[in-house]
């Protein structure tokens, strides 16, 4: 009992999927609402490939294989119809990938995470993750015009985060330091696929001013030649809008629409959705605009056994994933929170402090 999977044949295990016999041989198939062991949802349609006896197109975690099956997983013409379901996904995503101060600093810096760990009173020597990049290039901020203040989300609402201050004083570098060595940035960065939240509209801010401190930016004064101090660095990152996403670097959705080269606009004429995050858990964060209703989420809420869980509400085009009559996220999500973050492909379902 044999199976051909792009030219290369291989025997059958009992009850394998298509899916699960590419995996063995080592061979990939997108995949976006699959989980070993919960089932087969068949929604987001990103596994199909084509059994080419038949010359239909499959989804290939649902689909059984079959002894004498032929099967192909990466032409031309699959990749398209990749390509097109991923941008049908991005033309309802609403949400940045990086955050605008992100996508304009020169040397790439992940802005928000910065301010995420100086909120929890780190140091640059105390995250080892992003270490070496910020000590090589926060230099650059001595001498910067900040681009990153320019686009700042909360200066659309008041004042800009002082987001050059705060870099210096994570990184331990002061404004007097201006003999700091910094290596020379590349040439040229290739940039991620980086989905837009585009215009705010109305109820958008008051959205986001709930992760917010309400006060109006604080400038250094007690020691203006080297920038912040704690007392001043701390309120100040306070106010940041956390308008990146959380999962920069998990993110299933971001990493297939940049593999098959999809476009966030190639449905033209489509609004962007209203913008929506649950934030009253106390560790998760949900926004609805991220969620691409895979029902791994829902699925994983059962088998753990919450007592209230995750479900489908609405139908059609307004079917979304809600907790069941109307209760809050922290009902939803107890025993099950951490493997649905953990699963969940895209960052609708992240951490609060990532």
């Amino acid at each position: 009992m044999d199976i051909t999977i792009n030219n290369r044949t291989v025997s059958l295990l009992a009850d394998e999927t298509i899916l699960q016999v590419a995996a063995r041989m080592g061979i990939d198939i997108p995949n976006m609402c699959y989980k070993e062991g919960l089932g087969h949802i068949n929604s987001c349609m990103i596994c199909m490939v084509k059994n080419v006896a038949s010359g239909e197109f499959v989804p290939a975690c649902s689909t059984k294989a079959v002894s004498g099956m032929v099967v192909e997983t990466d032409t031309d013409e699959i990749r398209n119809m990749r390509r097109e379901g991923l941008e049908l996904l991005l033309s309802e995503h609403v949400g940045d990938c990086e955050a605008p101060c992100t996508s304009v600093c020169p040397a790439g810096l992940n802005i928000p995470q910065i301010i995420r760990d100086l909120q929890k009173g780190l140091l640059v020597g105390d995250v080892a993750a992003i270490k070496e990049q910020v000590t090589s290039y926060a230099a650059l901020c001595i001498n910067c015009d900040a681009p990153c203040e320019r686009v700042c989300r909360r200066g659309r609402i008041d004042q800009a985060v002082s987001i050059r201050l705060l870099v210096l004083y994570f990184a331990g570098i002061d404004l007097s330091d201006t003999g700091a060595a910094v290596p020379p940035l590349p040439a040229h960065v290739r940039r991620k696929f980086n989905s837009h939240f585009g215009k705010l509209l109305p109820g958008d801010k008051d959205i986001f001013l709930r992760e917010a401190s309400q006060v109006g930016r604080i400038e250094a004064k007690e020691n203006t030649a080297k920038g912040f101090v704690a007392e001043e660095a701390v309120p100040e990152s306070l106010r940041c809008l956390h308008c990146d996403c959380r999962k920069l670097e998990q993110c299933k959705l971001r990493d297939y629409a940049d593999e098959y080269d999809a476009k966030q606009v190639a449905f033209k004429g489509v609004e962007r959705g209203q913008f929506a995050k649950c934030d009253e858990h106390d560790s998760v964060i949900f926004e609805q605009g991220k969620c691409i209703k895979c029902g791994i989420c829902i699925a994983i809420t059962e088998k753990c056994s919450d007592a209230v869980g995750l479900e489908f509400s609405g139908r059609g085009y307004d079917l979304f994933v809600g907790v069941p009559f109307g209760d809050m996220l922290s009902d939803g999500l107890k025993m099950a929170a951490a493997e649905s973050v953990q699963s969940c492909p895209t960052g609708a379902l992240a951490w609060k402090n990532g």
